[in-house]
This record gives structure tokens, sequence and C-alpha cells, in this order.
């Protein structure tokens, strides 16, 4: 492990307001450390704003591991009026590594960015991530995306976003739910799938698509296929494949 950057900060009758898993590099408190430009003022107000009575402590780390995953985790601590523990976290994973000053791109880049919020007094764990963009495998022309989300309660909601939840809910998704399910309100909703996307020739198009859920009373697992070819000269030609199956169970 070798430790690149660092980052620190505290906000005193301040609020903190937490990223995407899709913004997290442009925040103010990532962006200096991963090589970005110190946002201004202007910029850090809109995340970092005034409230009354809330204060916040923050440090994080940039590492790279095996010089195959760099990474950066920053934990926040939010306390006043509500004990709140944030971490974000950003990994990029490259295979083969890369020598430096090298032209030639790694076999596998995958970019992943995570956002968790753990809340004691009101019971919830809230993780959302995603695959960032420009993450691909094989090769740059096989791009890949999608997003992931677990929520656990461990007590009943009454006045929070996860209103309705019960003590013992959960969920656990990779790419979201099944056509044949429905999320309840409170549950993260808009999921996207996990994404392949392949153009080994340039006149074919190939796209697979995955997800996998499990909540109290299912579980459910799927995955689409579809590929498009076409070719122009004396006459064209264009072939079009489609396939996918969709799987839930249900139990009480």
């Amino acid at each position: 492990l070798r430790l690149t950057g660092m980052a620190m900060g505290f906000g005193y009758n301040r609020t903190l307001v937490l990223p995407t898993p899709l913004d997290i590099e442009t925040h103010p408190l990532v962006s200096p450390a991963m090589g970005g430009s110190v946002p201004d003022f202007s910029t850090m107000k809109t995340q970092i704003g005034p409230s009354k009575g809330d204060f916040w402590g923050a440090v994080g780390v940039r590492i790279t591991s095996f010089k195959l995953v760099e990474s950066f985790i920053l934990a926040v601590v939010k306390f006043g009026h509500e004990l709140e523990i944030d971490i974000l976290g950003r990994a990029t994973i490259t295979s083969p590594p890369v020598p430096p000053g090298s032209t030639i791109p790694p076999m596998t880049k995958i970019i992943i960015g995570v956002v968790a919020r753990i809340i004691p007094e009101q019971g919830v764990i809230d993780v959302k991530g995603n695959i960032l963009p420009g993450s691909y495998i094989k090769d740059p022309f096989g791009h890949v995306s999608g997003g992931f989300a677990v929520l656990v309660l461990t007590k009943d909601q009454i006045s929070s976003p996860w209103a309705g939840g019960k003590a013992g809910d959960f969920v656990l998704t990779f790419g979201g739910y099944g056509p044949n399910y429905t999320p309840k309100p409170y549950y993260p909703q808009n999921i996207a799938p996990l994404t392949f996307s392949w153009k080994p020739f340039h006149n074919l198009d190939v796209t697979a698509q995955l997800y996998f859920a499990i909540v109290p009373e299912a579980i459910m697992f799927g995955g689409h296929l579809s590929a498009n070819f076409s070719s122009g000269g004396s006459f064209n030609i264009f072939v079009h494949f489609d396939a996918g199956v969709d799987f839930i169970m249900w139990w009480q």
C-alpha cells in the first residue's frame, strides 16, 4: 500500500451535502485529493451550507494498492442535531498495471463510486454505488456501466426519506429490480442495470444487461442480450438478435 494523498475538513454551524456516486470526484472535499483544482467559495457553499446547530468533521486518504487499485476514501462524522456517519469512496481498478509513460491502455479498467450513510438513531444503513464513465473490459470499446444499492432498516421509519419502512426490512440489488417487481417507495430507485456494450467491429454492436436483487419477500435475477449487424454495399444486410430471461421467486 502507498499513501498518495489526504483530505481533511470540518464544519461549524454548517451542513455537508453528500454527492451522488456519479458526482464524487467533483465534490469539494474529494476533487483536490484526486488531483483536481481547489473549488472556489461559490461552488463550495452550495455543498457546505449554513445550518445552525450542525457540525461535522471529515478525513480522507488516497491509496494505491499493488499498482492495480487506486482508491480514495473519505469518512465524515456529522453531529449536533443527529449523529450520522458517511463514507465516500472512489476506486479505479486497472489490469494489467500500466508502466509510467505508456500510451497503451490496460485491458480492463473499472471505476466505482460509492456513497454510504449510517444513521444510528434512525436505524438506517443506506449505500449507493455506480460504475463510473470510463470503465471498460477487454478493450476501450467494451464499455461497462450500472449501479448497485444496499438498504438496511433496524427501526420503524416514520418521518424520514424511508417513511413506511419496518424494522428488519432490507434491499440488496445489483442492476436494479425485475420487471415483475415494484419496489416499495422508500427502496433505492432508478438503479441502472449492469450493462456491457461492445463494438468489436464497426458493423457489429453487442449489448448485455444483468440484474440481481433480494428483498425480504423475494429474490430475482435476469439478463438480456441484443446484437445488431449491418453491412452495406451492392445490397444491404441487417441482422438483429434479442434474447432474455427474468426469474423471480416469492415467499411468505
